[in-house]
């Protein structure tokens, strides 16, 4: 299962924004985020291709209140600030393998850093958050945060057998189930 995020990027001088993207190497649940840039005060619109990296965070359960991560950063522009990688714990977990936070030198465009970790003491319910930044004061920073596990609400919905209905010519046969609170009036 994939989760996708939207993730804010901030400049103090332009609006900045964001936009999702990715894939999973793990074979459990991972998360994606970019930041990049939308419309601002200046009506500028780049789009995802000018979003400077993209963060992914990937997990799988080892056993009960263990957890194995990987993080991946792909820069996709040269950054012009050093890049800082941190990983939220949730409430009681701790590190076993690896560091929390770490500061790397600006990396070069079309380069992928990975980090992994091991993590102890996870409680049910627990999230863990990554966080890839970088920011040049008075210019432009950015920011890409990711969840693992990723948000339930964040799951494909699921399609399921109707009975057949004819609409515009086409019969549905098929349709995303929805339950009372998920409709909308």
């Amino acid at each position: 299962m994939v989760a996708r995020h939207l993730v804010v990027l901030a400049l103090p001088l332009l609006a900045l924004g964001c936009a999702p993207r990715g894939s999973s190497s793990l074979p459990a649940a991972s998360a994606h985020a970019a930041p990049g840039w939308e419309a601002g005060d200046h009506g500028v619109d780049r789009g995802v291709d000018a979003a400077p990296f993209f963060a992914e965070l990937d997990g799988r359960w080892l056993g009960a209140g263990e957890a194995a991560l990987e993080a991946r950063v792909d820069v996709r522009r040269p950054l012009a600030a050093p890049l800082a990688l941190t990983l939220r714990l949730p409430p009681g977990a701790r590190l076993a393998d690896g560091d929390a936070r770490e500061l790397l030198a600006p990396p070069k465009a079309g380069a992928r850093v990975t980090r992994a970790w091991r993590v102890v003491g996870v409680a049910p319910g627990g999230r863990f958050a990554f966080t890839a930044e970088q920011s040049v004061p008075e210019r432009e920073a950015a920011n890409a945060t990711v969840f693992w596990p990723p948000d339930e609400a964040a799951k494909p919905p699921t399609f399921g057998r109707v009975r057949p209905v004819r609409a515009g010519g086409v019969v549905v046969d098929e349709a995303i189930e929805l339950t009372p609170k998920e409709r909308t009036p």
